[in-house]
């Protein structure tokens, strides 16, 4: 099996996770400043994608939550313009991860990788297919977002969230409507009510006026990038399910184990 594994961003305590690249390609996309720490093929911004970077993101708009990842989502981009067609499974992960295995080539060598189909845990790390992961790029999608920020665009695709596993993702941050208990049986309530939230799915709503939906994750502006990855999955129609193995967030212990 070839497997090509994705880094993102800051090249946190490598020495912890390199040994997890082994048997597999490793690109990664970057600063300069962290030097080449394992074998891989490194990409940094070109001076005129610096550029873009530094004007875009020190505007007014930039304070919004989590804007700053909307770099990390142009470097996930740019990784993805390498020619990874020939390989069988992707992974795109992070250094600041520890992961419950003890190599990713290991563990995915006797995997069936089921097409259109993400392996995901949050926005950590996922795994996939050549033709799901390319169907990943986010870029341009969040980058319309953040510069419409009032609105959170619908439809639910609640066909699609009955066949993933709730617990890959934080589901309970979509908008709901509000027919919907997300601290209940969700996939019960939309088998049950479908007929009526298919007939009232809007195109779009005014996040922070209208009273129809909810959502356990309360905040006031329409730009989160974990929540809005997960909506822009849904669109694209692709199932998401368990990664297969337990993780820890190093730098951050509120992340617990996953």
């Amino acid at each position: 099996m070839n497997i090509a594994i994705l880094v993102v961003g800051e090249l946190r305590q490598v020495d912890l996770v390199k040994n997890h690249y082994d048997g597999c390609d490793v690109f990664v996309h970057t600063d300069e400043k962290w030097g080449k720490p394992f074998d891989a093929k490194y990409q940094y911004f070109t001076s005129n994608q610096q550029k873009f970077v530094n004007e875009t993101f020190t505007k007014d708009w930039g304070h919004r939550e989590n804007f700053h990842r909307v770099v990390q989502w142009l470097r996930y981009q740019e990784l993805l313009r390498n020619d990874l067609s020939n390989y069988d499974v992707i992974v795109k992960t992070r250094t600041d991860l520890d992961l419950n295995i003890d190599s990713i080539y290991d563990f995915l060598k006797d995997k069936e990788i089921k097409e259109n189909t993400l392996y995901v845990k949050k926005d950590f790390m996922w795994y996939g297919t050549y033709d799901t992961i390319v169907e990943t790029d986010f870029f341009n999608y969040i980058m319309f977002y953040v510069s419409k920020p009032p609105y959170y665009f619908l439809p639910l695709n609640y066909d699609v969230v009955l066949d993933c596993d709730l617990d890959s993702m934080e589901f309970t941050w979509l908008n709901w409507d509000k027919i919907i208990d997300f601290n209940g049986d969700i996939k019960k309530q939309i088998l049950e009510n479908r007929e009526w939230l298919y007939k009232n799915n809007s195109n779009y709503i005014k996040f922070n006026k209208d009273d129809n939906f909810h959502s356990e994750f309360k905040i006031n502006w329409s730009f989160c990038s974990e929540k809005f990855f997960l909506h822009f999955l849904l669109t694209k129609n692709i199932i998401m399910k368990n990664i297969g193995f337990k993780m820890k967030l190093r730098s951050k212990p509120l992340g617990g184990e996953c």
